[in-house]
């Protein structure tokens, strides 16, 4: 969780933003476990990744880093595998290219090449979005707005024991098995709005 952010409406309908330490500091001591450093687990079930039947196993070799990215993805994947979101295996028969993508600050997120392998063979669960209309009837009458921002929020979501093989990202260090919804997944959207 990175912050808790209370935004409360006047009367005169303008927004006013609120950072209330006395209450966030109450929530912390009420939800311990909420605001716990590290990744969170998501507790109500594991994900499962449905292969269509015209699906093929596909592995390709890892990319070539860039020399000064290849420090930090290696800081990344150790720290990934120390959560243990990934953990290293030695063969498999799904590989997808890993991305690095630098972030504003400095760090590098991953994400594994999956729409060359794996996107295009998965059954997909669409959730249909509310328009913008239903969200702001549904809010008209609020007057107090709190965002929660759950910290790499899809990494929270465990992955069923079947699903965990076809998700294995390749790289200049090896092959890396997900234990969690890895970045780059393109259902990871409406699963995670599910």
């Amino acid at each position: 969780m990175h912050a808790v952010v209370t935004s409360k409406l006047d009367s005169s309908k303008q927004t006013v933003k609120v950072k209330n330490t006395v209450e966030t500091e109450k929530l912390k001591r009420e939800f311990p476990k909420i605001f716990e450093a590290g990744i969170g687990t998501f507790t109500k079930g594991e994900l499962i990744l449905t292969l269509k039947e015209e699906a093929r196993l596909k592995f390709l070799q890892p990319r070539k880093i860039p020399w000064a990215l290849r420090e930090k993805v290696a800081r990344k994947l150790s720290r990934l595998e120390a959560l243990k979101i990934i953990f290293p295996v030695e063969y498999s028969d799904w590989g997808s290219p890993v991305v690095p993508v630098l972030k504003s600050d400095g760090s590098v997120r991953l994400c594994g090449d999956f729409k060359v392998t794996l996107n295009k063979y998965l059954e997909i669960d669409h959730y249909r979005l509310p328009k913008v209309e239903e969200v702001l009837e549904t809010l008209r009458r609020g007057e107090l707005f709190t965002k929660l921002d759950p910290s790499e929020a899809y990494q929270q979501l465990p992955l069923a024991k079947d699903s965990k093989k076809l998700v294995v990202i390749s790289t200049h260090l090896g092959l890396f098995q997900y234990n969690r919804y890895p970045m780059g997944y393109q259902p990871a959207q409406d699963h995670f709005r599910g």
